[in-house]
């Protein structure tokens, strides 16, 4: 289903997409602690989605449209994940530097593409999962340590 990795770079342009966050997997418990991570980590123009575990069969397409703080403080589903949209490069590496220095284990990532927005987030999700196994292998196997600043999922 995707076409692989994309290099991301230090770009100002906007990718696709309206400037949005869409949060998979966290408990009601994390919604506040992620608010305010994105808030001090200078994100607070995107508005954030929470996507309830019993809508992980709706269409990523169906969250991006969704207001700020929809599925707030509602059951998630068990896979965190994040998906970025309208971000520029510059700031997905500034969220991926902020999860770093706050000592967070960062999620699963994906940017919002074209034809990941068509797809129902659980199937997103499940390809996160197979691509970030493939990568760990691929690490691995060249004996190098993850670089989050050169790769970012772009599924699609």
């Amino acid at each position: 289903m995707t076409k692989g990795f994309k290099k991301v770079g230090a770009s100002e342009e906007r990718m696709y997409g309206p400037c949005k966050i869409v949060v998979c997997g966290y408990s009601p418990g994390q919604h506040d602690p992620l608010l305010a991570f994105f808030r001090a980590k200078g994100f607070e123009q995107f508005h954030v989605v929470f996507v309830p575990g019993r809508e992980e069969g709706n269409l990523v397409k169906d969250f991006i449209s969704r207001p700020h703080l929809y599925g707030y403080q509602e059951d998630p589903g068990t896979q965190k994940a994040i998906v970025i949209s309208g971000f520029t490069e510059k700031e997905l590496h500034a969220l991926l530097a902020a999860f770093r220095e706050e000592g967070i284990p960062r999620p699963l990532l994906a940017a919002l593409t074209p034809t990941s927005e068509t797809w129902p987030v659980r199937v997103l999700l499940r390809e996160l999962s197979r691509e970030a196994e493939e990568m760990k292998r691929l690490r691995q196997k060249n004996g190098n340590q993850p670089s989050e600043k050169k790769e970012s999922g772009q599924n699609g």
